[in-house]
């Protein structure tokens, strides 16, 4: 017996992991997008397959997968999970029909109730506590499901002539342009300050940013995460200009300090502060022994004297364009 689940808020996996444990301790559970899927399920003839309710039908990711991969359905034995923020009528039966088609035995359905994730509903909308009793709920339900199911006795939540009808008449005849197909209204505006919350928020790796950027682009980034943590919050910052080493600290390999020791730089600006200890090495004198003393020095500029292909005035720039912060300072010598 495995697992498999399509879950974009944790919900669903919730569920079927509880379920799948439940009934064998020895079970995986995986996500759908798992890389080696297809081997998962070849090698696999039990399965119980979760997904989320939408408008009363499966999302149109399990449907397109599991028809999209029909041959690998024959002959298995599956259990339909699916869960609900308010009515489902027939979501198990959703992917039970095509199941079927492909030439699955389908063992039962349960639909479970779990806290909404559709943000923009008043009427789903639930308290921190509330939540937490339907997730209880949920639970127990579950635990119910698992001692039947190893009686024998097969939930059959959405299965029924009536279900369909329930989910037909209830949602999805009204709503199904909304699960026909995949939406191209997302988008990422200029609202986005690269915080990266996105990417560490989604289940299912859907989100990522783009490795083989430039050093302007990582430089804007930069400037973004930095909006992203100080955006609302009381702030204030510290440089220690000390051992200005030629390449970043993340490099494995460093060289000797390119100017001497400026000291300690503090400003309630991030974007000020950077400004000032950048003249402020610039000003500095170069130490002979330095890969920088061995460069040819025309920009008049020690940072791009050493990395002439980078431009750190583009993450100043950028960082003022976002309301950061100003490159304008006044600078006291304590």
């Amino acid at each position: 017996m495995i697992g498999i689940h399509f879950s974009g808020t944790g919900n669903t996996k919730h569920c079927v992991e509880k379920l799948v444990k439940l009934l064998d301790v020895s079970a995986q559970s995986f996500p759908l997008e798992h890389t080696q899927m297809i081997q998962i399920l070849e090698e696999h003839d039990i399965i119980v397959l979760g997904y989320p309710t939408q408008f009363s039908n499966a999302p149109i990711i399990v449907r397109d997968f599991i028809k999209n991969h029909s041959s690998l359905w024959n002959g298995k034995k599956v259990f339909c999970v699916n869960t609900m923020g308010l009515f489902s009528g027939d979501g198990t039966g959703c992917t039970a029909r095509i199941l079927r088609k492909f030439g699955a035995t389908i063992l039962g359905g349960l639909q479970i109730k779990m806290p909404d994730s559709v943000c923009d509903s008043k009427l789903l909308k639930k308290t921190p506590e509330e939540n937490r009793e339907i997730v209880r709920q949920a639970d127990q339900k579950i635990e119910a499901a698992a001692r039947q199911i190893k009686q024998g006795n097969y939930p059959q939540d959405g299965l029924s002539f009536f279900s369909h009808l329930e989910g037909l008449f209830g949602q999805r005849l009204w709503f199904y342009g909304k699960t026909a197909g995949y939406t191209d209204k997302l988008k990422i505006s200029e609202k986005c300050v690269g915080c990266g919350r996105c990417i560490g928020t989604c289940n299912y790796n859907a989100i990522n940013n783009a490795n083989d950027a430039d050093s302007h682009d990582l430089n804007c980034r930069m400037a973004e995460y930095a909006k992203a943590v100080v955006d609302g919050r009381p702030h204030f910052h510290i440089s220690i200009v000390n051992q200005v080493s030629p390449f970043c600290d993340c490099h494995g390999e460093n060289d000797v300090a390119v100017v001497p020791d400026l000291g300690m730089f503090a400003s309630f600006d991030p974007v000020a502060l950077d400004q000032a200890c950048i003249d402020a090495v610039n000003a500095a004198p170069v130490i002979e022994s330095s890969v920088l003393a061995q460069r040819e020095r025309i920009h008049h500029d020690h940072f791009t004297d050493i990395h002439p292909k980078t431009d750190w005035r583009s993450q100043i720039e950028h960082a003022e364009k976002i309301g950061l912060g100003t490159a304008r300072y006044e600078l006291i010598t304590l």
